[in-house]
């Protein structure tokens, strides 16, 4: 096992004992017991021979693991001649003798499944897949909120010797939202400042944003250091994107109708 692969297995799993409890830990593991019933499994028509039923596990815990283990993403199971609930099927996998999977390509035709993984391999997968699912969650999660502020925040746009000015209030969102909505704007308005104020739980979050068209004329740092002082902070960034942070949540209104005046200041 390379060191990327071993890294990714918690400490506790390195050894025989080490791993199967680990494996236990995640629901997918074949701990033995020696009060465990022997299954005989089939996959595909081909008899796999007797795995050891870990104690306590539902036979949906079971074909999980096993699916994953022979690299088998969409089947079908039998158990003792019935069909079983793949997806979530509580029995108690003691009272199974024979499990038959049927393993199924995109089309639903019986497919021919890879060899099986090994435990640590096993393992290594589910990780990046529940990783995966979680990732996509908070992507959906964080675009979800910031559709929601930006609904609900009020923006007010002016133009200041020719260039156009928008700032807006939208409260809890976190820096990587903030910038999202930053670039979302700059989008929007073509060219000109973005400047967005954000509190949660009594701190602020500013962030400035100018179009690269601009930024020889205004630079974004310049403009986010003296609406900073006003909720009692500073911060500075690059000349298109700046950003700052406050502890004075009560003055980020007056702080963001402040920056039409900065923005002046500056062109002028």
């Amino acid at each position: 096992m390379d060191e990327v692969a071993r890294s990714l297995i918690p400490k506790e799993a390195y050894g025989a004992a080490g791993m199967k409890a680990a494996l236990h830990k995640t629901g997918i593991g074949e701990p033995r017991n020696s009060n465990a019933g022997e299954i005989q499994l089939t996959v595909n028509g081909t008899a796999r021979g007797s795995v050891t039923a870990p104690a306590g596990q539902t036979v949906g815990q079971f074909l999980r693991y096993q699916a994953q283990r022979w690299g088998v993403r969409s089947f079908s199971a039998y158990a003792d001649g019935r069909k079983l609930d793949t997806a979530d099927d509580a029995e108690p996998l003691n009272s199974i003798s024979e499990i038959e999977i049927v393993a199924k390509d995109a089309r639903g035709s019986v497919a021919s499944p890879s060899s099986p993984r090994s435990l640590p391999e096993a393992l290594l997968h589910v990780i990046e897949v529940r990783d995966k699912k979680i990732n996509d969650l908070e992507r959906k999660l964080r675009d979800a909120i910031g559709r929601e502020a930006a609904a609900k925040g009020k923006s007010d746009v002016r133009v200041i010797h020719g260039v156009k000015v928008l700032t807006t209030r939208l409260d809890n969102l976190d820096r990587t939202q903030m910038r999202e909505m930053a670039d979302k704007f700059r989008t929007e308005i073509g060219s000109g400042v973005v400047v967005l104020g954000s509190a949660s739980n009594g701190n602020v979050s500013l962030i400035v944003g100018v179009t690269k068209d601009l930024t020889s004329r205004i630079q974004a740092g310049k403009v986010i250091g003296p609406v900073a002082e006003k909720v009692g902070g500073k911060g500075g960034g690059r000349p298109d994107l700046a950003e700052a942070g406050g502890r004075d949540a009560a003055a980020l209104d007056s702080a963001l109708a402040a920056v039409y005046n900065v923005v002046e200041s500056l062109l002028g």
